[in-house]
């Protein structure tokens, strides 16, 4: 069994390669400030507690549950509409990252990688994005008390339980597990020399929510300063617009399927 320090060392290795591989994060402060301080706290909270989930022999598949409930928590603490409720649910979705850092590294540690891992993991992600906009949708409910944002929050889920793609081996194939960094990563790259036809496409696409995190952290300090600041309002209007984007997707879906040539 190795020691705290080991999982550390073993956990901050892994995660760099990667980093660098897939998003070509080379790690360092002045390249990227903001996410070398976040991933180094992450990073150090995920190594105590992958110490104890090894030493106790938690299945990594177990841990991927974990942090669901994690991000359920999340949409409570922020449901019931206390300031220190709201602040702590904050910081779960903050941190909900670190369960998806323990459960790949344990994983691949053990030798335990396995498709159903895979694929509970891409389950957990859209489970993660989901709850994530129901807290943003309570909090606007219970600070305007009005309804359309629970309808909004209805509509989005209701989109994304009937866009097929999600469940798609195909659509999904996009993210594939690596043998070589032992991780899920994305098989094509993004790629900036985009035709300025899809201009729009790619503005639409951008503010449209997909659990992207620093779009979730730029959300959880703009809550932040609504909380500590009366006349900033500003995200009323996230879930309106997910609303309007999530029907364009999957309207596009739709589309793709009925424009899907034969062979």
């Amino acid at each position: 069994m190795k020691n705290i320090k080991q999982v550390r060392n073993f956990l901050y290795k892994r995660n760099i390669k990667i980093f660098k591989d897939q998003w070509d994060f080379d790690f360092s402060f002045f390249s990227s400030p903001y996410n070398k301080l976040k991933t180094i706290f992450n990073l150090e909270i995920a190594s105590f507690f992958m110490y104890v989930f090894l030493k106790t022999k938690t299945n990594p598949n177990t841990i991927t549950f974990i942090g669901v409930f994690w991000s359920i928590l999340g949409t409570i603490l922020v449901f019931l509409d206390y300031t220190f409720s709201i602040y702590l649910g904050l910081f779960i979705f903050f941190t909900r990252i670190i369960p998806d850092y323990i459960d790949g590294a344990i994983a691949s540690y053990n030798k335990q990688s396995s498709l159903i891992g895979h694929e509970l993991d891409l389950w957990a992600a859209l489970v993660l994005k989901l709850t994530f906009v129901s807290a943003v949708s309570f909090y606007l409910f219970n600070k305007h008390d009005d309804l359309i944002y629970l309808y909004c929050l209805l509509l989005i889920v209701m989109t994304n339980c009937l866009d097929f793609r999600y469940h798609s081996k195909s659509f999904n194939s996009n993210v594939v597990f690596s043998k070589e960094l032992n991780a899920h990563v994305i098989k094509n790259k993004y790629k900036s020399n985009i035709h300025s036809k899809k201009k729009l496409y790619l503005f639409f696409k951008f503010f449209h929510y997909t659990g992207r995190s620093k779009y979730t952290d730029l959300i959880i300090l703009l809550i932040i300063f609504e909380l500590n600041f009366v006349n900033l309002n500003i995200v009323w209007v996230l879930p309106l617009m997910w609303s309007f984007l999530c029907i364009l997707v999957l309207f596009r879906s739709f589309t793709q399927v009925f424009n899907e040539k034969k062979n």
